[in-house]
């Protein structure tokens, strides 16, 4: 069995990976466990510095951003001793005494599923009563792995190394479900004439290589011994794998990553109250998804070029968030804070404990690696202590310029980053004598053979995809990373948005009233408030209206529906006022087809043209005596929307009312399509049949053709709506607060709907950088992302737990 593969854990193997990955899972936990419950904990929620008790305890702590750092940072202390001491605990004790770092990729997992649990918990527990529970959790798990740990086996490459072979059966016996191999180690039986162990044909995780003790362990005389720190400090020939690790630590924590983890909820809860802390969970969901890509990508693009483009990402990010900061745009600063993670997380975050396996010497890997984790713990104390300072020293007290700290870390990151790619770089190309390539010379020969080049010798290479688990599943990734901030985007900018639906299409059916002075009130049944989110739960009182029916008033303000309501909280401009129908069907093909263009441009058009054409049967107007055009012809004119409203007035203060421009409601191109004037004589045309409220004696001199260049509604209503249920512009404030109160508007009742069974009803709606309020296509966003991202981590789930195996592809027909 010397080429059999340990394919599969056993399930007391994957217990035990779960037992060893908790490690990792608590690393995360702690990077964010006080990024949520940060202000409850220092008491500026309570904005107090003498703090209530709750179970004996002090609900707060009242603490400086300068002594936060501290308290936030003082962990990485202990990260640091560990990876001092790492080596030689493992060595003289095992690796079950003091943890291996890595099983597979599953530890960078666990890592970003610690942050996220810890954000996902403090929204919850963010509290006076309750934030302490976040501390006591980790303390709770790491009692349980303490109590599990006696159950738990011991590394078999760690037996092996010393000598205790039979343990390292019964070891790799538990661990693995093929017991004849394990980290490409085959175990078989020892006896005194077999050799205790051989080379298994692959390792457990194709691709990966056996670590440097495991290599030893096979063979220790062909490896030099293992220098200790002091030693690779002193060798020259290790500066420059030496010089890669230091500076890809610095990378890694001089971006300014672990500030974002450590910060992102006191980041963004002066810009967004509100939705920081969903923000800041929206941060973790998108580091637990860019978790997955590098798994593929890392060997299909190479570490310098995963690493250049994360580095290019992480820093235009960087630059955006403090743009988006400093101009008030939280939009921006959201979107660019997540962008950064999921830069990070591609290469930046992965790529660095890559590299140093890969440009040591075996024997230097040990000392390298605790260099690298020594310096990422020192520079994650000093950016986690530093921070809040900076910022507010750069800022000096300004909310307007937090984002200037964010230049610091773009810029550390810039010069880190420049250093790294100049000192990791590959094997030049060979060059000729002239510094061109020499490997890229064209034969030469007669001047009329072509020059052996792929280009003129037809063999440049064809594009055949073949989709394999590590084409389709980044595709999944990318897509769902691509899709979810969009969404969340269009979500949050959707809940700006405050709407108010009033619909009054009965309110003609209600008893009237003797008069506007005197008015009989009724609850009304259907009515919809659609808040922004931060304003939620603000309470309101259900609207009413009232009907007057006064055959003496003024034609088509005869009868009046009076609709009181209250408006929750003060509407920042733009406000705008919508009326909306339901069930009328203006993409009906007759209907849309009912217009005659060129006679709305002004131009003349005879009566026979217009009989003949579209505008049929409302192109004219024949009796005995005469025949007229109407103009406009058609029936999408003959329908327009003749409801009128009325300013708002304050009900508690008559002398305070709020108006709408009935200018600028129609887009600009619109009046383009229309004339000022008809190209008839008044003589020989006639208003539409529906007119008649607005033309009661049809066009004369003192009531001439309207003009339809300047007639904004008329122009909103010929615009005809794609959908049954529609809303269409009436009015508009862009300047004046609409505040908060209850408010009253009468609106002049001249347009049937039920007759074909629909609803009329007022809008009124603030606006925000996504226009009007519609979360569908937000969370239609959503919910593909969320459909990718599960299929991509199903599929990576099973492809690493038991992969497909493939064909070769170099026996297909076009790699041969």
């Amino acid at each position: 069995m010397a080429g059999a593969v340990p394919e599969a854990f056993t399930a007391y193997g994957w217990l035990t990976c779960l037992w060893v990955l908790v490690v990792s899972f608590q690393y995360g936990y702690h990077i964010s466990a006080l990024n949520q419950i940060q202000a409850v904990l220092t008491c500026q929620d309570v904005g107090t510095t003498d703090p209530a008790t709750a179970y004996g305890l002090p609900t707060c702590i009242p603490m400086t951003d300068a002594r936060f750092s501290v308290v936030t940072a003082v962990y990485t202390i202990g990260g640091l001793l560990g990876s001092l001491v790492a080596n030689v605990i493992m060595d003289r004790y095992g690796r079950k005494g003091a943890i291996k770092g890595a099983v597979g990729v599953l530890t960078q997992f666990a890592i970003v599923i610690g942050i996220f649990v810890t954000q996902a918990m403090g929204l919850r527990l963010a509290t006076p009563e309750d934030w302490r529970t976040v501390l006591m959790f980790s303390s709770a798990l790491s009692l349980v792995q303490l109590l599990v740990s006696g159950f738990i086996v011991e590394s078999p490459s760690w037996l092996t190394r010393h000598g205790r072979f039979d343990d390292r059966i019964l070891a790799a016996q538990k661990l693995w479900a093929h017991t004849e191999a394990t980290f490409g180690v085959t175990i078989i039986p020892y006896e005194d004439d077999a050799p205790a162990y051989e080379e298994s044909d692959a390792p457990l995780l194709g691709g990966m290589q056996p670590d440097v003790e495991e290599q030893i362990a096979k063979d220790p005389e062909s490896h030099d011994a293992a220098i200790s720190i002091p030693q690779l400090l002193m060798a020259p020939e290790l500066r420059r794998p030496l010089t890669i690790v230091c500076f890809s630590m610095l990378c890694q924590q001089c971006s300014g990553v672990n500030a974002v983890l450590y910060y992102s909820n006191d980041i963004l809860s002066k810009a967004l109250p509100d939705v920081g802390p969903y923000v800041s969970l929206g941060i973790t969901i998108v580091n637990v998804m860019m978790t997955f890509p590098p798994i593929f990508l890392i060997e299909r693009m190479g570490r310098k070029t995963l690493l250049t483009i994360s580095a290019l990402g992480a820093l235009a990010s960087l630059v955006c968030v403090g743009f988006g900061l400093n101009s008030g745009l939280v939009g921006l600063a959201s979107v660019a804070i997540i962008a950064f993670i999921a830069s990070f997380a591609v290469g930046i975050g992965p790529v660095p404990f890559v590299m140093i396996p890969e440009v040591s010497p075996l024997h230097a890997v040990s000392a390298l690696s605790s260099v690298g984790l020594s310096l990422n713990w020192i520079i994650n104390f000093g950016v986690g202590i530093v921070f809040l300072p900076l910022r507010n020293m750069l800022s000096d007290g300004d909310p307007a310029k937090e984002g200037r700290v964010f230049y610091v870390f773009a810029g550390m990151l810039a010069f880190c980053t420049v250093v790294l790619l100049n000192v990791y770089r590959g094997k030049k190309a060979p060059v000729d004598e002239n510094g061109g390539d020499a490997s890229a010379k064209k034969e030469k020969g007669s001047w009329r053979r072509p020059a052996n080049t792929a280009f003129k010798q037809q063999r440049l290479k064809a594009w055949q995809p073949i989709f394999t688990p590590k084409t389709v599943l980044p595709i999944f990734f990318i897509i769902g990373i691509i899709f979810a901030p969009i969404g969340a985007l269009l979500i949050w900018g959707s809940g700006l948005v405050t709407e108010i639906t009033l619909d009054y299409t009965d309110c003609d059916t209600l008893p009237p009233s003797s008069s506007a002075s005197s008015l009989n009130f009724t609850n009304m049944n259907d009515f919809t408030y659609r808040l922004r989110a931060s304003q939620s739960h603000a309470p309101f009182s259900a609207p009413q209206f009232a009907f007057v029916n006064d055959s003496t008033a003024t034609l088509g303000q005869n009868q009046q529906c009076f609709i009181q309501f209250d408006i929750p909280y003060d509407l920042e401009p733009t406000v705008l006022l919508y009326y909306k129908l339901t069930n009328f069907y203006q993409n009906h093909r007759r209907y849309v087809k009912s217009l005659n263009t060129d006679q709305l441009k002004g131009d003349f058009v005879s009566v026979s043209t217009l009989q003949s054409g579209d505008c049929k049967p409302l192109a004219r107007f024949e009796n005995a005596s005469v025949t007229l055009a109407i103009y406009p012809c058609g029936l999408i004119a003959n329908s327009v929307f003749n409801d009128t409203y009325s300013v708002l007035n304050l009900t508690t203060d008559s002398n305070t009312n709020y108006t709408f421009s009935e200018k600028g409601i129609a887009w600009p191109g619109e009046a383009k399509k229309y004339a000022t004037t008809p190209g008839y004589d008044i003589s020989q045309i006639i208003p539409p049949p529906n007119w008649g409220l607005r033309f009661p004696n049809g066009y004369t001199n003192a009531t001439p053709p309207p003009d339809l260049k300047s007639d904004e509604h008329f122009q909103n209503w010929m615009r005809t709506a794609g959908l049954p249920t529609f809303t269409k512009l009436w009015g508009r404030n862009d300047n004046d607060q609409l505040l908060k109160g209850r408010y009253q508007i009468i609106a002049n009742m001249n347009y049937p709907v039920r007759s074909y069974k629909g609803h009329k009803a007022i809008v009124i709606s603030t606006v925000s950088w996504i226009g009007g309020k519609n979360p569908f296509l937000g969370w239609a966003y959503v919910a593909a992302a969320s459909l990718f991202v599960a299929l991509a981590i199903l599929g990576t789930i099973r492809h690493m737990i038991k992969p497909r195996k493939l064909g070769d592809m170099s026996l297909l027909s076009w790699n041969r």
